[in-house]
């Protein structure tokens, strides 16, 4: 049988036609089923049809789940009695490596409604239209948005967009107002930093009472430099979170609770 399959392949060069005439004489695979293309071109990869078999090449991911192959050096080759001559074999596997690079690539096909993968469920998962529906359906809460109702909605506010300049400008209007807001939040921002570093400031001059802050910073002895957030992170128990305890280039302060 399978000295036939390597005749028939070298022959015909298509495997699916190999798999017809099989059947078509009334020939069944080990289990009982009708020979497949895929099949054919499992038999005629197989080594073990030239007299090598293979051991310990294939590691397993669970029931249900492709094998995998293992790096050649882990193979167990075993010499057998062949069942066709290495140049058979060799030119069955050339006609299927050169039908691999010449293979076109299908491309994926398109889904033809418009929100498929796009439109998402409020619990976060994506939703889409099955073959058996016209609305968008979600796979984990089974939440449903009617497919033609949003669709249309949709094409109505994009011709709106397209057609109508009011339209463009309102919307040009909105997101200047949204950038007007960020830049008023940032210059907020800033003014809280300087106001920030003013009150360091004034700190240190408070509790050192002879340094100044730019004198201190030229030194490298502010507290404000790298070594002061991390040891004011360390100590919770400053009032000030502007002095560091501990540290040796800062004189060190005590703070009494009142009575």
């Amino acid at each position: 049988m399978r000295k036939l399959i390597f005749e028939l392949f070298l022959e015909h060069k298509r495997r699916r036609v190999v798999a017809r005439i099989l059947n078509d004489r009334g020939y069944r695979t080990r289990s009982g089923g009708p020979w497949t293309d895929t099949t054919v071109v499992r038999l005629l990869k197989d080594p073990s049809a030239k007299g090598i078999r293979r051991a310990n090449y294939t590691r397993s991911h669970g029931e249900g789940r492709p094998y995998t192959f293992k790096p050649e050096s882990e193979w167990v080759l075993i010499p057998i009695e062949p069942i066709v001559t290495e140049e058979l074999w060799e030119q069955c596997n050339a006609i299927l490596r050169d039908m691999r690079e010449k293979r076109v690539p299908r491309l994926a096909r398109r889904s033809p409604h418009l929100f498929t993968g796009i439109l998402s469920c409020r619990c976060g998962r994506r939703m889409y239209i099955m073959s058996d529906s016209k609305k968008y359906r979600c796979p984990e809460c089974k939440g449903k948005v009617s497919g033609e109702d949003l669709e249309a909605i949709f094409l109505e506010q994009l011709k709106g967009i397209l057609i109508s300049p009011d339209s463009i400008s309102e919307h040009l209007a909105e997101v200047d107002g949204e950038i007007a807001k960020r830049e008023e939040r940032l210059a907020a921002l800033e003014a809280e930093v300087a106001r920030t570093r003013a009150d360091m400031a004034k700190l240190f001059r408070l509790y050192t009472g002879t340094t100044s802050p730019r004198s201190a910073s030229r030194s490298g002895t502010a507290p404000w430099k790298s070594g002061f957030a991390p040891s004011a992170r360390r100590c919770p128990g400053c009032r000030a979170r502007s002095i560091s305890c501990g540290s040796s280039t800062s004189p060190r302060m005590s703070f009494k609770p009142k009575a």
